[in-house]
């Protein structure tokens, strides 16, 4: 598996496997597996053990699913350690309640350029947005 996608590796295999049983030889499903699995690169290491050490086989199909998840998931990895600006806004949050307590004015909100505050879309105060409304996720409240 070179430079390729998983799909045109699964379409290699296939298609070797297509032309092993063209001649009428017998192919045993465990053995597409293993060689389906010792045809990846070391990334794939700790989805290889998985697979070989399952109690109940694997099919063909589903493997071949797995490996297409597996492939996107490695990929998705790949991107956030590329991007350290994804990891460092996973750790920073902001809760919006800081030292003022709940729910009260903002001055982090205040925009310095003379324009009207924010007027909240579920309480219609002014001063936050809907997004930092303090009971936004409360679904006891019941808005005045």
């Amino acid at each position: 598996m070179k430079q390729q996608n998983m799909s045109e590796y699964l379409n290699e295999v296939k298609t070797l496997v297509d032309k092993i049983a063209a001649t009428r030889a017998n192919i045993n499903k465990e053995d597409i597996i293993l060689y389906s699995l010792n045809g990846l690169p070391p990334a794939y290491q700790s989805f290889k053990s998985t697979i070989r050490t399952m109690v109940q086989p694997i099919s063909l199909d589903d493997l071949y699913a797995f490996l297409i998840i597996e492939e996107i998931n490695l990929n998705a990895e790949a991107a956030r350690q590329y991007n350290p600006s994804y990891q460092n806004t996973a750790l920073c949050s902001n809760r919006g309640r800081g030292r003022r307590g709940r729910g009260r004015f903002s001055y982090q909100n205040v925009q310095s350029n003379n324009q009207q505050p924010q007027q909240c879309q579920i309480c219609n105060k002014k001063g936050h947005s809907a997004n930092n409304y303090w009971h936004i996720f409360n679904i006891n409240y019941i808005p005045s």
